[in-house]
């Protein structure tokens, strides 16, 4: 019962601390592209990954 899953993985909560400015920009970007704010500094931060992913790949055999 309840809310349907939203990821194939368990999360965890995290609090940050951002300036106004980006907080009132993250709600307008959010709106205008019909995401809720979670939604859209996941895709960022899902991009950011992908593009890095060689380097992560390294840094986790580094850290074995």
């Amino acid at each position: 019962m309840g809310q349907p899953k939203k990821y194939d993985e368990k999360c965890k909560h995290v609090s940050f601390s951002l300036p106004i400015s980006v907080i009132e920009n993250l709600k307008i970007i959010s709106h205008l592209k019909q995401k809720n704010q979670t939604q859209l500094i996941l895709e960022l931060i899902r991009k950011e990954i992908e593009s890095n992913s060689d380097k992560i790949e390294m840094y986790r055999e580094l850290m074995k």
